[in-house]
């Protein structure tokens, strides 16, 4: 809340779900096409951050050439949609995966420029089977959560769910 990008955009992309042509399209948008029939102009999801947060979900699972054209946007700063008149883009990128960036660096699947561009900051959250003492509190949080947004009281636990869950 301190963040002078707070009251900005928030933008996700999921870039395990797409093919490059689709991903590529909307991250940097595409220009009309006279060719492409009633396929019109499209704003990249880079611009709509504009000045705000980029959120890369499962960046590891870019394709290589939409790795290149990201890290070609961040080193040149190349404006969104190729458009010269779209200006300069400046955006906080946060970058999220499930995979070892390190070692898809190291097997080629991952550019090394674009993993030193988003590897400013790394926070590294071990999976819940390594945090056995955080499932009690977040099974409260969660149940307190849902029964709030469904108008009940939180259901109680015994002693055995305690347990199971601890387990």
């Amino acid at each position: 809340i301190h963040s002078k990008r707070a009251e900005r955009p928030l933008v996700k992309v999921h870039c395990a779900c797409a093919s490059r042509e689709t991903i590529e399209a909307e991250l940097f948008g595409r220009l009309r096409d006279a060719q492409a029939h009633g396929d019109g102009e499209r704003v990249g999801r880079l611009a709509l951050a504009h000045n705000g947060t980029l959120l890369l979900d499962e960046v590891a699972d870019l394709p290589v050439e939409v790795q290149q054209r990201l890290l070609r946007h961040l080193e040149e700063q190349d404006p969104p949609m190729d458009a010269p008149e779209a200006g300069h883009n400046a955006v906080r990128i946060i970058a999220t995966t499930s995979q070892d960036l390190e070692a898809a660096v190291q097997s080629g699947r991952f550019l090394e420029g674009l993993y030193d561009r988003l590897a400013v900051f790394v926070v590294r959250v071990p999976p819940l089977r390594e945090r056995q003492d955080d499932i009690l509190p977040l099974a409260r949080r969660f149940l307190l959560t849902i029964s709030r947004d469904l108008g009940r009281e939180p259901p109680r636990r015994n002693q055995l769910q305690v347990r199971e869950l601890s387990a």
